[in-house]
């Protein structure tokens, strides 16, 4: 139970390093990849409870939380679960794709916009370092 709420802790930390990344991203750039961070428009019954800025905010460190503890025990399971490598790689794919999700909403980057996906990864690459650090800590 005690690495369980270690896990969610470094997940919570991770994300809010992910949210601060993207935010000073939009405070100087002005891009809105920020946004679909915490964009839950496209999925059903999410989209439709309120408070909308606390629904968004549970939905991104849930999906922050579970994806440490899922991947920490994924790779714990073949003996890596302190190794950098595997979690930038299936992080940093992951998010790539799941960029694509901007197509679903109205208020998120365009598809095309080549920053955004670039700030999208590289935040969730530094989602990935702090998280090692973490985790081998």
């Amino acid at each position: 139970m005690k690495k369980l709420a270690t896990l969610t802790g470094i997940g919570i930390i991770s994300g809010i390093v992910l949210a601060l990344f993207l935010k000073i991203i939009k405070s100087t750039t002005g891009n809105n990849v920020y946004d679909l961070l915490f964009d839950t428009s496209y999925i059903p019954v999410l989209n439709e409870l309120s408070p909308t800025w606390l629904i968004e905010s549970v939905f991104h460190f849930t999906t922050c939380i579970l994806s440490i503890i899922v991947l920490y025990y994924v790779l714990r399971f073949f003996h890596m679960e302190k190794n950098f490598f595997p979690y930038f790689l299936i992080i940093g794919l992951g998010s790539g794709v799941l960029y694509f999700l901007t197509l679903f909403s109205a208020k998120t980057p365009p598809i095309t916009d080549l920053a955004a996906w670039m700030y999208w990864v590289i935040g969730h690459a530094l989602f990935s370092v702090t998280a090692v650090y973490l985790i081998r800590r």
